[in-house]
């Protein structure tokens, strides 16, 4: 499964960012981008959670988990 939805990343595409003009595409890629980083790192606090034991967290795990 993928989690990148976004435009496929051409050679157009990656000049467009690097030059970055705000092209509707290239903003499409930047905001697909923003969202697979965001679900992969909801899966791996959500994996994380599953394999800790139970009970209360240490204040350093915590302060690790919400930073």
């Amino acid at each position: 499964m993928s989690v990148f939805t976004g435009p496929p990343v051409t050679h157009d595409l990656l000049a467009a960012l690097g030059a970055t003009r705000g092209e509707p595409r290239a903003l499409e890629a930047l905001v697909a981008g923003q969202r697979a980083r965001r679900l992969l790192t909801l899966r791996a606090l959500l994996d994380a959670v599953r394999a800790a034991p139970a009970g209360v967290l240490a204040p350093g795990d915590a302060d690790r988990l919400l930073a």
